[in-house]
């Protein structure tokens, strides 16, 4: 494994990582680039070791105690085996609170079903992309890479009527009294309210400014139903795999486990 580390590197300059970095207010006072010739993967005792080594050599924790990633330093989709290292990953205490806020505005303590959704254009060009092919973006997190089941309709961009039933389906099985939306488009509110208002469930649809809001309380709900395809779901799916919170996905039962196609 060849590793080699570049200092002065500003990779925090320039779009969309300047812009990025200047809305959350935060400046850095050394930038590096730390390259590797194949990506870690802790499941390979030797390889971890190896990398660890190493990485404590070139960034000490007493001289470093604050690291941002530009991007994560693994292989995307992440590696089935890389899915537990999300139990090592904890909020900015403030951010949460802010996040626990508004759930306590919403919820009020009460139970919650949280949905993401991916109903933006570009993913009606990823759909067109996706079905027939057994692997696409984050789906090994639902589709096992040595599956040979093809990518269907419902997981990638399930319909209206689909999202209303799993959502009703979570709602009764957990008794839940809010629905939680997540989305980068169009949000079905309408339709999930017509539906589950009588039951006397309220449907939110917050919409905030820093979608790390979303990933904050989709990783709180008391049930999750997300995207198979996206990225954004595998984030919230790893972090509430790691709290033993149970989720599903668009085109599955609510009983989905790891592993089960």
């Amino acid at each position: 494994m060849k590793t080699h580390v570049v200092r002065n590197i500003r990779c925090v300059e320039g779009s969309p990582s300047g812009p990025f970095w200047d809305g959350l207010g935060i400046d850095f006072d050394e930038g590096s680039r730390f390259e590797m010739s194949n990506q870690a993967d802790i499941t390979n005792e030797a390889m971890r070791e190896r990398l660890r080594k190493l990485w404590d050599e070139q960034f000490p924790a007493h001289k470093h105690p604050v690291i941002a990633f530009r991007s994560a330093p693994a292989t995307y989709p992440i590696k089935a085996g890389n899915r537990q290292i999300q139990k090592h990953f904890k909020w900015n205490v403030h951010l949460f609170a802010t996040a626990q806020d508004e759930m306590n505005q919403l919820f009020h303590g009460e139970k919650f079903v949280g949905i993401h959704l991916r109903t933006g254009r570009d993913w009606v060009k990823s759909r067109e992309h996706a079905q027939g092919s057994s692997s696409f973006m984050a789906s090994p997190q639902c589709l096992p890479v040595s599956s040979e089941v093809e990518i269907w309709e419902e997981m990638c961009y399930p319909s209206v009527e689909h999202v209303v039933s799993l959502t009703a389906a979570a709602v009764e099985q957990y008794g839940a009294k809010h629905v939680y939306i997540a989305t980068d488009k169009l949000p079905y509110s309408r339709e999930l309210m017509e539906e589950l208002e009588p039951r006397g469930v309220k449907v939110h649809h917050l919409d905030p400014h820093l979608p790390q809001m979303d990933l904050m309380i989709l990783g709180q709900a008391d049930f999750f139903i997300g995207n198979c395809v996206s990225s954004f779901t595998a984030f919230v799916k790893r972090e509430r795999d790691a709290n033993d919170r149970p989720s599903t996905f668009w085109g599955f039962p609510l009983s989905f486990s790891d592993g089960q196609v």
